[in-house]
């Protein structure tokens, strides 16, 4: 009886030491498969990291890709030349030289349809500028006039007054309207005197001429006593003059 029981505890004893035998194992396997997805993760970072890097200098090696591209296109073309002279020989080398040729122009026309986008970008970019620097120019030009006529204005006054000359009284008929000062048939626009509270940026403006209507603007900017107005495209065709009543409605 008691061998047998001492039988029995060693068969219990040797399957419990089996047992913990294979779970270890498993948990080493499992902890090996750990480590390698670990591993596999971490090398693919790497990679995305290197490729990363690799875009990065790709992009500013862009700067003088074109030329490096002209260069190697004229070294290929040369060399295919000389292959040509011996087909026999060089049939395989002038193959190759042909796809990397392909490559090289494919390459090139990607880099000159960008360049030309920079390039048509920059030409819209210039000529807004000097659309607006044309526009300053006359609206600048038409001040200094007005500055100056002032100034002139008030010499000859302060000159009269200085040499004592009496003059007889005048009565004035106030100004009912404004006047267009100037017209810019290249742009569309007049500049005229027109003011008050209630001139506002987007109203419309009705000019005149022996009081009739030649032509309707609306009023774009509004400086000091100036104001510019667009004619609407309706009467563009209308030759509109300095001098020309200027009015709004109420």
């Amino acid at each position: 009886m008691n061998r047998t029981k001492g039988i029995i505890a060693i068969i219990v004893l040797i399957l419990a030491t089996v047992s913990f035998l294979l779970s270890g194992r498993d948990l080493s396997l499992k902890k090996k498969n750990e480590e390698k997805k670990k591993a596999d993760i971490e090398r693919q970072i790497k990679n995305v990291l290197e490729e990363k890097k690799k875009i990065e200098d790709d992009l500013d090696a862009n700067k003088v890709l074109h030329a490096k591209l002209e260069i190697e296109l004229n070294d290929v073309k040369r060399q295919i030349k000389v292959s040509e002279d011996d087909a026999a020989i060089l049939k395989e080398t002038k193959v190759e030289l042909s796809a990397k040729l392909k490559e090289i122009d494919k390459a090139l026309e990607e880099v000159s349809l960008h360049f030309n986008d920079i390039n048509r970008r920059k030409t819209e970019l210039i000529n807004i500028s000097q659309k607006l620097s044309e526009e300053k120019n006359v609206i600048g030009g038409i001040l200094t006039q007005v500055s100056v006529a002032k100034e002139g204005l008030e010499n000859k006054i302060k000159d009269i007054m200085n040499h004592g000359v009496r003059l007889k009284p005048v009565i004035v008929e106030a100004q009912s309207q404004a006047q267009v000062i100037a017209v810019n048939t290249e742009y569309g626009f007049v500049i005229t005197d027109l003011k008050g509270p209630d001139l506002k940026t987007g109203r419309l403006i009705f000019i005149y001429r022996n009081s009739t209507l030649i032509a309707q603007a609306k009023v774009n900017k509004i400086r000091d006593s100036l104001s510019t107005a667009v004619v609407l495209p309706e009467w563009r065709g209308v030759e509109i003059k300095a001098g020309d009543s200027v009015t709004f409605a109420d």
